[in-house]
């Protein structure tokens, strides 16, 4: 740089170096173009959220309706009064069955099973009970026959296969509660009466999902194979 300095003096040339800085002017704001804001039309649902109680849910849908199983079960020999409208409320729809057996000798110690189903007007089932009095006699297992072909019926024609080994169990009267994809069944012996049984099926997937922990609980899986199992995850 002293150098180039030195060559400037000696040809008589004025250092530029040493001139102010020319600065362009600042822009005047306030006679910069400013366009007019445009409104955006955005689709239905783009700053919808999923909803929390929702996510990673599954549930099992069910196809027949009131009706239908009336008539099924009818046809089974269960007779019913058929779907119709609630003495007691006229916005639940309802199917009775109901017998019993009783023996003059001891009429105290009848059997009898009793089939309840409730519902909406338009047919969707939200729930089955059916209530059993199973004496240790003759009169006892025909109710029993009763109430273990009115599940099967049902397990049938819904194709509810994973519920398949409630059958045996409800045939051996033992307890029992199963869960599957937002339908609850439910078999126990009443509390004080050793010959009283209920059952509770109810569809609770209808208005609510299944809980996800639910969906993935191991017991409802078919079991890996042995290869799959002792492969390393990061081969897979």
């Amino acid at each position: 740089m002293r150098n180039l300095r030195t060559a400037f003096r000696h040809y008589d040339i004025a250092w530029p170096f040493d001139a102010p800085l020319q600065q362009s002017p600042a822009p005047n704001r306030q006679t910069t173009d400013k366009r007019a804001s445009q409104p955006i039309q955005l689709p239905d649902g783009f700053f919808q959220t999923e909803r929390p109680d929702s996510l990673g849910r599954f549930q099992r849908q069910v196809y027949l309706t009131g009706p239908d199983l009336c008539a099924l079960f009818n046809d089974a020999g269960i007779a019913n009064t058929g779907w119709q409208a609630s003495p007691f409320n006229p916005n639940t729809f309802e199917c009775i069955s109901e017998r019993k057996l009783v023996r003059m000798e001891d009429p105290d110690n009848y059997a009898s099973f009793f089939l309840s189903m409730k519902g909406t007007p338009d047919g969707a089932v939200n729930v089955i009970r059916m209530k059993a009095i199973l004496p240790d006699n003759a009169d006892g297992r025909t109710m029993k026959q009763e109430l273990v072909e009115t599940i099967k019926v049902l397990i049938d024609n819904t194709h509810w296969n994973d519920f398949a080994p409630a059958v045996e169990k409800i045939a051996k009267l033992e307890d029992f509660e199963l869960g599957r994809f937002g339908v609850e069944l439910k078999f126990s012996r009443e509390f004080g009466d050793s010959r009283g049984f209920n059952l509770v099926l109810s569809l609770a997937g209808r208005t609510t999902e299944l809980q996800t922990r639910s969906y993935f609980d191991r017991n409802k899986w078919l079991r890996l194979p042995q290869h799959l199992i002792s492969t390393p995850k990061q081969l897979l």
